[in-house]
């Protein structure tokens, strides 16, 4: 009986509670239906606790969502394996290789040849002489030698 009259009880407070009470100063001037005025106030009460209810709901369950990392450590991989797991997991994916599977010999290869400026044809004796060419304007203004002797 005490359950009956409780639920009875807690009914009749959601039905007829309203948040949007006005205050004395509130009213419009205008004349209007109070019980129609008060049902809009609980229509738009019960809409406001909804909404309330829906907005906290969506904030917590957002913020106690938390992304959990996890570390995990693959051995023996191969292209195939790493291809999937880059399609898997393309933006948390890292490898921190220590060692190579591959030696560097096998797929570089590095040929050095050395041009030693010392043997080139521009710092040789009959070059550096030709810059300082005595008669050097009768060669026209579209030869090297004419202006050579102004660039060194």
């Amino acid at each position: 009986m005490i359950l009956k009259t409780l639920f009875h009880w807690l009914y009749k407070k959601i039905y007829t509670y309203n948040v949007f009470i006005p205050e004395e100063n509130d009213y419009d001037d205008e004349i209007q239906d109070p019980t129609i005025v008060l049902r809009h106030q609980r229509y738009a009460s019960r809409l406001y606790i909804v909404l309330l209810a829906v907005f906290f709901y969506i904030l917590f369950s957002t913020i106690l969502m938390n992304p959990q990392s996890r570390t995990s450590i693959v051995s023996s991989v191969n292209l195939e394996v790493y291809n999937q797991l880059y399609f898997e997991h393309n933006e948390t994916l890292s490898c921190p290789c220590s060692q190579m599977t591959i030696i560097y010999r096998d797929f570089v290869s590095s040929s050095i040849q050395l041009h030693p400026v010392c043997k080139s044809t521009f710092v040789t004796q009959p070059w550096i002489n030709a810059l300082y060419f005595p008669n050097a304007s009768i060669y026209g203004v579209a030869d090297f030698r004419t202006t050579a002797n102004a660039q060194v």
